[in-house]
């Protein structure tokens, strides 16, 4: 998150106050507030006093608001990285540069009735309903630093996952047959993803079906995948898939490397939901090992 601290602004040193996401409030070098600063769901600001009074705007051309992004002055749009976002509206003024899919992606994943992903569907092929939306229409509950959220929940609370290129996921943490989804946004073929979770079959099944990316070879699928999985009680298929999915995840890197990748970006998302990653280039002798 952008964390602006102070600002001097001609002889008088301000300094920003925040809570988790959101400048709340200015206050000069004695620590007296200044003017405070509240917000609705998509961020238009709301101006007010030290004592919360309401004025029309900031006495001290503050511009540093909404999950700390700049608002500019003149059309009051955020300045966030790559693209500006409309508060009063509540969505981008551009299309995801992510392309198409982005995140107007839960809008395309249509979940069948069954267990399993049926193979006519192609989810980085569909068109979305918005494809202007800000993550999922949740800004409250999610935040998007440059605009183009790698690992994000939708409106259901399905995790998606945009793999990109020269990079190599491996979740392991809880799933089912609907969740997690993979997304990979470039037609380069340098980026994988496989699962080893409760119903891996199915989550594999659907990365493998595919027109962009790879399955990470070697990732579990059948009988006890096509279910739940306890690492405990199912320690020799945990212990044998950890062993596959590690030799096809340095055998992409070999084949990535050769092929002229200067490096491999490795990202694993364990049980516990703690997200490693690790970046493998040609001089690393060692073939990195996960132990999720």
């Amino acid at each position: 998150m952008d964390d602006l601290v102070l600002r001097d602004c001609g002889m008088q040193r301000l300094y920003a106050m925040h809570d988790y996401f959101n400048c709340t409030a200015i206050a000069d070098a004695t620590g007296t507030v200044l003017e405070r600063y509240g917000y609705n769901g998509f961020g238009q600001a709301r101006f007010m006093t030290p004592s919360f009074g309401i004025q029309t705007g900031s006495s001290y051309g503050w511009e540093t608001l909404f999950t700390n992004y700049r608002s500019d002055s003149e059309t009051g749009f955020y300045q966030i990285r790559y693209r500006y976002k409309h508060h009063g509206l509540g969505r981008w003024l551009t299309r995801d540069p992510l392309h198409e899919p982005g995140f107007g992606l839960r809008d395309r994943m249509r979940l069948n009735t069954g267990s399993k992903w049926p193979s006519t569907e192609r989810i980085d092929e569909k068109a979305g309903l918005n494809l202007y939306e800000v993550l999922g229409n949740d800004l409250i509950a999610r935040f998007d630093i440059l605009g183009l959220a790698g690992i994000s929940k939708d409106g259901r609370g399905i995790t998606v996952i945009v793999v990109e290129t020269n990079e190599i996921v491996w979740w392991a943490s809880h799933g089912n047959a609907n969740n997690p989804r993979f997304y990979f946004p470039n037609p380069q073929q340098n980026s994988a993803a496989g699962a080893m979770c409760c119903e891996a079959s199915q989550i594999n099944e659907r990365i493998g079906m595919q027109p962009r990316g790879t399955l990470i070879p070697g990732s579990p699928s059948g009988n006890p995948w096509d279910g739940p999985v306890n690492p405990t009680r199912n320690a020799y298929e945990w212990n044998l898939a950890k062993a596959n999915m590690n030799a096809g995840v340095q055998q992409l890197i070999n084949s990535w490397l050769a092929g002229g990748a200067t490096s491999v970006k490795f990202t694993g998302i364990d049980s516990n939901g703690t997200v490693t990653t690790v970046t493998i280039t040609t001089n690393q002798a060692t073939p990195y090992n996960y132990s999720p």
